[in-house]
């Protein structure tokens, strides 16, 4: 697994009684490197994908844990290159390089396969060391590509199979052989688990019990489900927390998980429930209370979900607008959050028109109209309250609901921007009305233009490292601090 433990993404590997880092700490050649989905190309070799200090552009790495040598397999600097899939008995590799998929076998170095030039793959998986399964993001959906892999060459010919489908989350494998997907086809509601035939010419639905939510995993065995915010899985269904992703290893399963409490982190499937994988020196974070799960209703009748963290009734709030947007907010620990509490303030985090969670037809409501009635509705909610300074912070496309917010006259205290893709009207509309703006943005975030940043972070558009954390908040606090406090 790769995570974030000790200031950097690194692998680790779980002994049976603890997390044990595959890289030596301070190890020079990984000094800036964040390092992603560890993949065994043998007993003691790893595949990555490393990007280095935060930007934007990956490359493919490659690990020997006899030799403590992290080698960079293709050093193209201003190329993107991951997306990684492999086949571990033959040693053949997969990868996006730009707009491009490369195919190669690794031996010394990459020694690429010849091959006719191929669209760069979303994701990919080799069903044994002949046959590849590529899925490519066109204009119209996916296209399913199926590529004969032999000793020097690799074939690829896009097929029908994903036609009918307007969302592909993952593939993933129900059976040793068998080779399945993860998709919402049109028409449906809810995202489902489906099986490739053996010539990947076509879906089948998978042995799944169907309910009134998103599947996100299937093994053949265990299925995790996603509704309303909440991520569970069958194999311990009554867990009181959220479930990222889960996997067999052996005869046990492990997953990724989240708690109030907790932030992911590694667990592992006991009798009772899962039990949480901690590092030595990881402590729970204190959180003073549990979050609350609210439902706003507009003028209109529409409900809207949200979760406060912080006490109920605080007078100074941060309304929360995630990214995607088709993502939602869970009732699970953020750092963010629990730095706003410790600032004084509650966060109101809203899963608006556009979250994933309650279906194909709530997702596709990201317009101005379903917006604007939310903002209404969470408004009118601020008003019951009686909360008298309202700070609305935009992480990524949450800025498109900042320019409606600003733009519909709400009263409003502040505006944080953390926004991630295109242009914003958010800083004009601002001025207008006379409302401070604070903008936080990643140096190496190349795709969000903005026309002034008052505090760059090092690193893309997310956060990596907690000293670039802390330095953010901190910006976030004197701007807070600086507020004029409502007559």
């Amino acid at each position: 697994m790769s995570a974030n433990w000790e200031g950097r993404y690194r692998p680790y590997v779980f002994d049976g009684a603890a997390l044990v880092p595959l890289l030596p700490q301070g190890a020079p050649a990984a000094a800036d490197l964040d390092l992603y989905t560890p993949l065994a190309l043998s007993s003691h070799q790893l595949l990555l994908a490393g990007t280095e200090s935060g930007k934007p552009d990956y490359d493919v790495f490659l690990y020997d844990l006899t030799s403590k040598r992290l080698t960079n397999l293709t050093s193209t600097p201003t190329l993107d290159e991951g997306r990684l899939c492999m086949h571990p008995g033959s040693r053949l590799v997969a990868f996006r390089a730009g707009r491009e998929q490369r195919f190669a076998r690794i031996a010394d170095g990459l020694e690429p396969l010849a091959h006719e030039p191929v669209p760069g793959f979303r994701e990919c998986l080799f069903v044994d060391a002949t046959l590849l399964l590529g899925v490519e993001d066109t204009r119209s959906g996916y296209t399913l590509h199926r590529c004969n892999v032999t000793d020097s060459s690799v074939a690829c010919a896009p097929g029908p199979a994903f036609s009918t489908l307007d969302h592909f989350v993952a593939f993933n494998r129900p059976a040793p052989a068998a080779a399945g997907v993860i998709a919402r086809r049109r028409g449906d509601a809810f995202r489902r688990a489906w099986l490739l035939t053996p010539e990947a010419d076509a879906l089948a639905a998978a042995p799944v019990e169907p309910v009134e939510a998103d599947v996100l995993d299937f093994d053949g065995k265990a299925v995790r489900f996603g509704s309303e915010s909440r991520y569970w899985s069958s194999l311990a269904p009554d867990f009181d927390g959220i479930v990222y992703r889960t996997r067999r290893i052996g005869d046990t399963y492990f997953a990724i998980v989240a708690t109030p409490q907790r932030a992911r982190t590694l667990a592992r499937l006991q009798p009772d429930g899962w039990e949480l994988i901690q590092p030595a020196a990881s402590t729970p974070a204190t959180v003073a209370d549990a979050p609350r799960e609210i439902w706003l209703s507009s003028e209109t009748g529409e409900r809207y979900q949200a979760f406060q963290f912080g006490p109920a009734d605080a007078e100074r709030q941060v309304v929360w607008w995630h990214g995607g947007p088709h993502e939602n907010v869970s009732p699970r620990f953020n750092p963010y959050f629990a730095a706003l509490n410790r600032m004084g303030f509650a966060v109101l985090a809203v899963n608006y028109p556009g979250s994933t969670g309650r279906g194909v037809a709530y997702e596709r409501r990201f317009d101005a109209a379903s917006v604007g009635n939310c903002l209404s509705a969470v408004w009118r909610h601020l008003e019951r309250e009686s909360v008298k300074t309202v700070v609305s912070w935009s992480v990524s496309s949450g800025n498109a609901v900042q320019e409606q917010l600003l733009a519909r006259g709400h009263a409003v205290s502040a505006i944080v921007d953390q926004a991630g893709r295109g242009r914003s009207r958010i800083l004009e509309l601002a001025a207008e009305r006379g409302v401070p703006v604070l903008t936080l943005r990643g140096r190496y975030d190349r795709s969000a233009p903005v026309a002034r940043i008052d505090h760059a972070y090092a690193g893309g558009h997310d956060i990596t490292l907690r000293q670039h954390f802390e330095e953010a908040m901190a910006a976030v606090a004197a701007f807070l601090d600086g507020l004029t406090p409502p007559e």
